[in-house]
């Protein structure tokens, strides 16, 4: 059955109400057929008297009520899709929103092809989601428990001596407490009491969230996701309950925008103010070969080793090895091998054995790779016809293998120069994901024209 001969069904679809709309093939409006309680077997009746189940497409927005409507629907042979409200398009201007415009305008974006659907999960993912979610909504619960305990404490003058609170060790001080009023005393034992109820709950969520994968379609990624450093179990249950089928992503940049993490251009030009804030951007977790394969590293990478003095420097100093000397004869043949990449001085950065060698933990990105991130990060903000004139960086540490740097940055001056161009100065700063400062820069940013 070709598009052209459906019937396009919009519903608005509340706790308590389902208004319903109806667009033909065609170009004709759609028609508002009525407003029922939300019940299935009504609804069925209603859209048995629009036409035959094969030839309905039936739209409503993802909401509060789940996803019992489409399941119902589509176990009784009907194509339902679930919309994602943020993709729907709006007229400007368009200030009047009820039911009934609602499903009217459902239909007809379906007719028209407008409309993203949402991916369903199965059941049985629903289900791991909802204990997933259970359990964070326990780990909270736990967290405002103890910032209760603390605060009693805090208000009694009360003050814990150890580094780390919440251990056993700091559990065995709070049994040693006492206070002088009964009052405060049976406070302070219900706090405690609610600390350690939440604790045996999270526990209890945990270890039921840990079995309940066995056997799980999505098992096998969970495992997978934990071999990243920084993931755990419970981390990775709820990446996979919370994402889905990672395989319905047919490029990564679609899963980073579903996640959030594709930085986008907020401002540019005149609109550009004092004080605006740069969206942060993630980079990693690194990898040697995202550090010496990085193309945007390219050019500093080369400047960088090929224009190093050796001569007049202390090889010891700057922390090389006889065995990582550049290799001349090798770039007779391919000069790509004197740039440091394969045996010249990079080899101390990237790869790990060197590394420990001169004092690193493991292999670290160098000034190439932080540099070159600092004026991408710029130039994403920018736009394509903004122009970086000028940048200074200072680096305060290294970015490690498997960690995750961040860029966050701030507008600190917006003015005309003497040609009358807008120029922005920015501050940048690089963190790890433990908060370490990497690096701070500065730059001036030519900004184009509205």
């Amino acid at each position: 059955m070709s598009d052209l001969s459906k019937v396009f069904v919009g519903l608005d679809v509340h706790k308590d109400s389902i208004s319903i709309g109806v667009a033909q093939a065609g170009q004709q409006p759609a028609r508002f057929v009525g407003k029922i309680v939300h019940d299935v077997p009504k609804l069925l009746k209603q859209l048995e008297r629009i036409a035959q189940a094969a030839d309905i497409l039936i739209v409503y927005e993802a909401g509060p009520t789940g996803y019992g409507l489409q399941r119902a629907l589509t176990a009784r042979g009907y194509t339902g899709q679930i919309i994602a409200p943020s993709l729907i398009p709006r007229r400007p201007g368009e200030r009047v929103k009820t039911d009934r415009r609602d499903c009217l305008r459902l239909a007809e974006l379906a007719r028209a092809g407008e409309l993203k659907a949402i991916w369903i999960p199965q059941p049985e993912d629903e289900a791991i989601r909802n204990l997933a979610r259970a359990r964070e909504d326990a780990v909270n619960l736990r967290t405002q428990a103890r910032h209760q305990l603390k605060a009693f404490l805090l208000r009694g003058g009360v003050a814990y001596s150890g580094k780390t609170t919440w251990t056993k060790t700091h559990a065995r001080w709070l049994a040693t407490l006492s206070f002088a009023h009964a009052s405060d005393q049976i406070a302070f034992t219900e706090y405690c009491q609610a600390v350690s109820s939440a604790d045996e709950r999270v526990q209890r969520l945990t270890s039921a969230l840990s079995q309940a994968i066995a056997g799980w379609r999505f098992e096998s990624v969970v495992r997978a996701l934990q071999a990243l450093r920084g993931i755990d179990e419970v981390a990775a249950i709820g990446l996979v309950a919370e994402i889905g089928d990672i395989g319905r992503f047919a490029h990564p940049r679609q899963l980073m925008g579903y996640l959030g993490l594709v930085p986008s251009e907020a401002s540019s030009g005149d609109r550009v103010r004092k004080g605006d804030a740069l969206p942060r951007r993630p980079i990693g977790p690194h990898t040697t070969q995202t550090f010496t394969s990085e193309w945007r590293a390219y050019l500093f990478t080369v400047w960088g080793a090929s224009n190093y003095d050796m001569a007049s420097s202390s090889t010891e100093r700057a922390g090389w090895l006889p065995e990582m000397t550049k290799d001349f004869e090798g770039g007779k043949v391919d000069p790509a091998r004197t740039d440091g990449l394969y045996t010249g001085p990079s080899r101390g950065h990237t790869i790990p054995k060197y590394a420990q060698l001169i004092g690193m933990p493991r292999g670290y990105g160098y000034g190439a790779s932080m540099g070159a991130w600092f004026i991408d990060y710029l130039a994403n903000w920018a736009g394509e016809w903004a122009f970086v004139r000028h940048s200074d960086m200072k680096y305060r540490g290294p970015a490690l293998t498997g960690d995750v740097t961040y860029l966050d940055g701030e507008v600190t001056e917006v003015n005309h120069d003497e040609r009358d161009v807008l120029v922005a100065r920015v501050e940048v700063h690089m963190t790890s994901q433990r908060g370490t400062r990497l690096a701070d820069g500065t730059a001036e940013v030519e900004l184009p024209r509205e």
